[in-house]
């Protein structure tokens, strides 16, 4: 017959206070070795309940990122390949975190990529200037859109539609025209680089994940130049990504603005890419250099 529960209360609380005061650790320390039994649990348990813990956080993580995101229809996918970005960033894998960072923003330029809209004020804005004086429709100098996007394949790239063009320029694209709202000014230029080029490495480490393919020397150059400082790129890269995420939640959808502007003008030509012209240097001062 158990005892009284309110009698074993008051033995628990003699028991408590007994075992905390001064001279009486052997008495806990004895109590310990009687009563509580040893739990293992292996380390591959632990680090299972770890993991999930952190894939816990790093859902929320993901889920508060992708919150104001505009496209909702492929956010559980960005969310996905989000979460799956930083557990490779927890373990210093970085061609996979890169993998997993360019797959998101391939979503969202696949996605936009196939929009009418988009497509139909590219191709017509194409020939225009590239820069503005802050109001979409007053375009400023000579340096066209097809030059900023595509430099000097112009004529080749410039007649395809957005949604055909190959992924880096795709990005371009989008970049210019969701992330700019197509309403860059001249010294947003240096800018617009910088963010194109981090895009451009991000891409080329994500074709480390393609086996049996050879390096090109361009390639090459770029895994050289990042190797060495992978763990600043981790960060170089995370913040270009953040920049670009906030600004399609920004630009997108592309504004009744800039597709009437499209719809109102005719397209005009691309200019050929002019030849550089190497001036005249006198032999005696160049053996002098």
């Amino acid at each position: 017959m158990g005892q009284n529960k309110e009698q074993l209360n008051k033995l628990l609380s003699f028991i408590d206070n007994l075992s905390k005061q001064e001279g009486n650790e052997w008495f806990l320390e004895e109590i310990k070795r009687r009563f509580c039994k040893e739990i293992t649990v292996s380390e591959s348990k632990i680090d299972e309940i770890y993991e999930l813990c952190i894939e816990k956080i790093l859902r929320e993580q993901a889920d508060q990122f992708y919150k104001n995101f505009p496209i909702k229809d492929i956010c559980s996918l960005l969310i996905e390949d989000f979460i799956r970005m930083e557990q490779f960033r927890r373990k210093d894998k970085f061609e996979d975190f890169c993998l997993a960072m360019y797959q998101q923003v391939e979503c969202i330029t696949n996605r936009i990529g196939r929009e009418k809209d988009i497509n139909d004020v590219a191709l017509k804005l194409m020939g225009y200037p590239a820069y503005t004086d802050g109001n979409i429709k007053n375009r400023v100098g000579e340096y066209q859109v097809a030059k900023l996007l595509f430099m000097d394949k112009v004529l080749e790239k410039s007649d395809r539609p957005v949604s055909e063009q190959f992924a880096v320029d795709k990005i371009r694209c989008i970049i210019y025209f969701v992330c700019y709202k197509a309403n860059m000014q001249s010294n947003d230029y240096n800018n617009f680089i910088e963010i194109n080029e981090l895009m451009n490495e991000l891409y080329q480490y994500r074709n480390t994940n393609h086996r049996g393919t050879i390096i090109t020397e361009y390639q090459k150059k770029i895994y050289d130049k990042i190797n060495p400082i992978k763990d600043f790129y981790y960060l170089k890269l995370i913040g270009v990504f953040a920049t670009f995420i906030e600004r399609i939640s920004c630009g997108y959808p592309i504004s009744s603005d800039l597709i009437n502007f499209a719809g109102d003008n005719i397209p005009k030509a691309i200019k050929k890419p002019e030849p550089k012209i190497v001036g005249y240097i006198d032999p005696d001062k160049l053996r002098r250099r």
